[in-house]
């Protein structure tokens, strides 16, 4: 038979072959059978092969040195953008932008998969863009796949990201408008918002202003919070603002409330001290002094109530009158509530 051993880069490989069917027909290509050589390094090389038959010890050479690359090795890739954890407020024309090279056969094709969807090709040696239009708002994944000439394959690992296109929604729960309180008020109110993390950060704005230790960077979506209050006797318009992971912001309504702590001032102003009647009508007067514009008081006479006004004006004088004083001395009060 005739031995056909093989040199790679014009070295004797240790593989060869040798041929003991028919006789080769000149001209035509003939076929010897080896096996697989998988020891190549990766590189450059060239190959070669020298034929003898052993009946007459001639060795021939091929006619010509054949090249070849050998690459074993995947490409190498990744995303640069977007990163891990994105909250993007956009769908449409989001950059993808990433790194791809192979140092072995070069890249043959690339491609990105949204949402473990189908292949989407795409150019190996410039940045892309996207969009996603199916369940737009919410979580969604990116990765690549990238293969090289010799047909090695790597997947990037998988980018996470979210979508919100919506500002938070803020509902107020409690107290209601125009409510007075005599004790710490408690803000309550519900944010509902469609950003992935559930969360966004709220503030209690009183008269216009931010206040200081009521904000909540944390606020828990469709969660009541509570931001409590209570410092001085006086009207506050109030509202909530929440400002979502993605800068979605959105107020709330506005309501009034009343912090009043202290008791009315009453001032009686007549009928004066130790005044004297010879009718059994009396008209008593008084005004009162007090946070809440209206205030319900009644007369007083000999500690017993004589009669009210649910709706006195505050700094305005009220007048009640009692048309059935007995003779005799008495004393008279007024209590406000």
């Amino acid at each position: 038979g005739i031995a056909c051993p093989l040199d790679i880069d014009g070295v004797y490989s240790g593989v060869g072959a040798s041929y003991t069917g028919p006789a080769a027909v000149n001209g035509s290509i003939n076929t010897i059978n080896t096996a697989p050589f998988t020891t190549i390094p990766d590189g450059a090389h060239n190959w070669t092969v020298r034929c003898s038959d052993p009946s007459d010890s001639t060795e021939v050479f091929a006619l010509e040195v054949r090249n070849f690359t050998a690459d074993g090795t995947p490409p190498t890739a990744y995303i640069t953008y977007p990163i891990e954890g994105l909250n993007l407020t956009s769908n449409v024309s989001i950059p993808l932008n990433f790194t791809a090279f192979d140092s072995g056969s070069g890249l043959d094709t690339c491609y990105y998969i949204l949402d473990n969807g189908p292949l989407v090709p795409i150019s190996c040696g410039a940045n892309t863009t996207f969009d996603v239009s199916s369940n737009v708002e919410g979580h969604h994944d990116i990765y690549l796949r990238v293969n090289d000439s010799a047909g090695n394959l790597i997947f990037t690992s998988t980018i996470n990201f979210s979508i919100d296109l919506s500002s938070p929604n803020v509902t107020l729960n409690s107290p209601a408008n125009n409510t007075y309180s005599s004790s710490a008020v408690d803000f309550n109110f519900t944010m509902v918002d469609s950003n992935i993390y559930g969360i966004a950060n709220c503030s209690l704005f009183l008269n216009g202003g931010i206040v200081g230790g009521a904000i909540n960077s944390s606020t828990l979506n469709n969660t009541p919070t509570v931001f409590s209050l209570g410092s001085g006797d006086t009207t506050y318009d109030w509202l909530i603002m929440c400002v979502d992971p993605t800068g979605h912001a959105a107020n709330s309504s506005t309501r009034r409330v009343t912090y009043d702590s202290t008791a009315p001032s009453i001032n009686l102003t007549s009928p004066v001290n130790n005044s004297a009647f010879t009718s059994s009508s009396v008209s008593f007067n008084f005004n009162v002094s007090d946070v809440s514009p209206t205030t319900n008081c009644s007369v007083l006479l000999d500690g017993v109530s004589v009669g009210n006004n649910s709706s006195v004006t505050n700094l305005v004088n009220t007048e009640i009158n009692f048309t059935n004083v007995s003779v005799g001395s008495h004393n008279w009060s007024v209590s406000c509530i």
